[in-house]
């Protein structure tokens, strides 16, 4: 998983995929436009996944797209994207499992299309933004920036995501959140772990603790962060934040 963006480091995990036989499905899902080695994520595994809800850098909406290189992986995903009707078949309509209709409107593709055509410039600006943050934010010990570069590869920023030093905890962290959205800041709590997501809970047995991940994400906040966003209304969130944390 491309998290936030930042490219995975795929010659490492590709070297572990090939010795070991594995497949390699990589969640690009955040990371349109990220590279590695001046390879675009997404192209390395057997598949690779995008998605386009209205955070993403790009959006049809709703919706996303699996690229794969395999013959017969692409043929199935048509198979399932269509209510399960396989089109080898003498007829059209004969339905070869239960299925479900997963396809994307021409509409949708349409207004992605011409995002597309703009990605390079969408990605320069939300690059442009990062930094920003990143300068406005330099020095103040309360808050652990995001990595700004990539040494092997590009960023796709797809959110500003801090976490608050390691001193506060999520108490902390919910009211900061809090005394923005009392100020009219948008900011987000993510991502919550996952082996403490409703859905997971009591169906493992843990081996241990895991407290570094349960502080980390206890200290995550998420920034506003669009292309839309002005360098004095960056100017404006970081100062209600260091506001709120002295």
């Amino acid at each position: 998983m491309h998290t936030f963006g930042y490219p995975a480091e795929m010659d490492t995990i590709c070297e572990v995929v090939g010795k070991h036989k594995l497949a390699l499905i990589e969640d690009a899902c955040e990371a349109l436009g990220a590279e590695v080695r001046g390879k675009r994520v997404g192209t390395f595994g057997d598949a690779g996944l995008f998605a386009f809800y209205p955070n993403k850098q790009i959006t049809l909406g709703e919706g996303g797209v699996l690229v794969t290189s395999k013959p017969e992986m692409a043929r199935r995903s048509k198979v399932l994207r269509s209510q399960a009707k396989d089109d080898s078949l003498d007829w059209a309509a004969q339905h070869v499992e239960v299925g479900y209709s997963y396809r994307i409107s021409d509409i949708n593709c349409a207004l992605g299309t011409a995002q597309l055509s703009r990605i390079e410039e969408m990605l320069q600006t939300r690059e442009r933004l990062a930094r920003l943050y990143d300068a406005r934010l330099s020095g103040y010990t309360a808050v652990l920036r995001p990595l700004i570069d990539c040494p092997y590869g590009r960023i796709s920023w797809f959110a500003y995501v801090i976490q608050l030093a390691p001193n506060f905890g999520r108490t902390d962290r919910d009211r900061v959140w809090q005394g923005l959205l009392d100020r009219g800041i948008g900011a987000g709590r993510y991502f919550a772990a996952l082996h403490n997501q409703p859905v997971l809970l009591g169906k493992y047995r843990q081996a241990g603790s895991l407290a570094l991940t349960e502080s980390g994400a206890e200290r995550v906040l998420a920034l506003p962060f669009f292309v839309g966003i002005t360098e004095a209304e960056v100017n404006e969130v970081c100062s209600v934040l260091t506001e709120l944390l002295d």
